[in-house]
């Protein structure tokens, strides 16, 4: 039991470090916000997770987007007047399809010419943002400091936990 205890404080550790080193380089503020920590008991295993599905070509870029099921590609200049967005951005590729607007022809031409939409046959594509990539880069070093400090914090309880007081711990690095 005391093995499983030491991997999963270790764990979380290095889940919270590897948050916190990420973090900052992610430049999308709502990914930002959604970076979290995924723990796996079962399989002993952890990972940083960003919900949206859309994040993945954000990270790793897109080629151009073309219309499915209409002729035009639509989408307004400033995010915060879509009504689309008032529940927050959707999640999965079904929250974003199921958020279709319909509006009358009047109110589209109204918006297409104040400028508050844009109007297009295609979108060309989006440029990589590699946060995770560039991001975890310096890492090992990090990680390596947190393994040592929580290594040392839980040996240290253990011991005195059995009694054991006179210890001297040599930390090489």
């Amino acid at each position: 039991m005391l093995g499983q205890s030491i991997s999963f404080s270790l764990m979380r550790a290095l889940l919270q470090a590897g948050r916190a080193f990420v973090t900052p380089k992610i430049r999308s503020k709502t990914l930002r916000n959604s970076l979290r920590t995924v723990v796996d008991f079962s399989g002993n295993r952890g990972r940083l997770n960003i919900p949206y599905y859309w994040a993945r070509y954000y990270h790793d870029g897109r080629g151009p987007v073309y219309p499915v099921y209409k002729k035009w590609l639509v989408w307004f200049k400033d995010p915060r007047k879509d009504p689309r967005l008032a529940q927050g951005y959707p999640m999965t590729r079904a929250q974003a399809m199921s958020r279709r607007l319909r509006m009358s022809p009047a109110v589209f031409s109204a918006l297409r010419q104040s400028g508050d939409i844009i109007v297009v046959k295609r979108s060309g594509p989006a440029k990589a943002n590699p946060f995770f990539t560039e991001g975890m880069r310096g890492f090992k070093t990090v990680a390596d400091q947190v393994v040592r400090r929580q290594f040392k914090e839980l040996l240290i309880t253990e011991m005195k936990r059995r009694g054991i007081y006179r210890l001297k711990i040599v930390d090489s690095a």
